[in-house]
Order: C-alpha cells, then structure tokens, then sequence
C-alpha cells in the first residue's frame, strides 16, 4: 500500500520527557524563589515589564526603571546590594521594603514580591543605551553615561578607540 512512510518519532527517551529524575528543567521547576531571590524578583519584574509594553508605556526594557518591593527582610537583606538595573536589564531600578502600593504587580508563585514600573528619566546613552539623568555629564564623552565616558577611556588608553 502506498502513503506516507512512518515518521513518528516514538516514545521521547525519559530525559526528554521530563520523567527524568535527573533532569535540571524538573529540578530549576521546583526550586524555592527564596533559595534563589535573584531570579523570583527578575521573574516579577519580567512580568510587570510586560504590562507596561502591553498597554504601550513602554518600548523595551531600558525605557523602564522599576521599583521592587521585598516583603521578606532577609529576602530584601539578600537583594539590597546588587545593581538590578544589570540584572532586570533596565535603565535604573531600585529595591525597597515598604508595603507595594494596590495597584503594583505580582505574580501568584512568588509571594512577597510586588513591582512598580515607570519610564526611566534621562536622556539615552549612546553606547548603553540606557536613559540616565547623568548622559552628557562628561566633556569629553557627551553623549555617553559617566560609565560608559570611563570604559571609552580605558579602551582609548589600550589604543583601541581614537579621539572623542
């Protein structure tokens, strides 16, 4: 009889299933937000991004400056001295304890954590691309962030970028 030959692959080998005991997709799925607070609060901040490009506040994620509400206090402990700004990959972003206002966005799954987006202030940098009150503060580099006016510094010192 003619037709199609059989391409059905078959049965997925357990590792592929997700059956896997072993498997790390299993294990990161039931991983505690609180053994790993960096990712439950990126994850909510993720979320509220989302909002706000769906209601078209915002472009992409470094026209945003996100401000995180930690109920936990080893939790906010934990979190307080990073730079979320390079986690959340936004403009600016800033970790508090105080109660979230009603309106700040949660996610269900991790508890304790509300966000609150706003446009970022400033003016865009153009090698970062982040909007920062503080582009153009730098005679030499004025349309880059002080970080950035340091970096281009570095690399002009190492012959690797010319004038300004």
């Amino acid at each position: 009889m003619r037709g199609r030959p059989n391409t059905s692959p078959g049965p997925l080998p357990a590792a592929l299933s997700g059956n896997n005991p072993r498997s790390s997709n299993k294990r990161r799925a039931t991983r505690s937000p609180r053994r790993y607070p960096r990712r439950a609060g990126r994850g909510v901040v993720t979320g509220a991004l989302e909002g706000g490009r769906a209601a078209k506040r915002l472009g992409s994620s470094l026209e945003a400056s996100p401000l995180v509400y930690i109920a936990e206090q080893n939790t906010f402990a934990t979190l307080v001295d990073i730079d979320h700004a390079e986690v959340c990959i936004t403009s600016n972003a800033m970790v508090t304890n105080e109660t979230p206002p009603a309106d700040a966005f949660t996610l269900a799954d991790v508890p304790g954590v509300a966000v609150v987006v706003e446009k970022a202030a400033g003016t865009k940098c153009a090698r970062s691309w982040k909007i920062l009150p503080t582009v153009g503060d730098d005679k030499e580099f004025p349309d880059v962030s002080p970080r950035d006016a340091q970096a281009l510094r570095e690399w002009q010192a190492l012959g690797m970028v010319t004038g300004a």
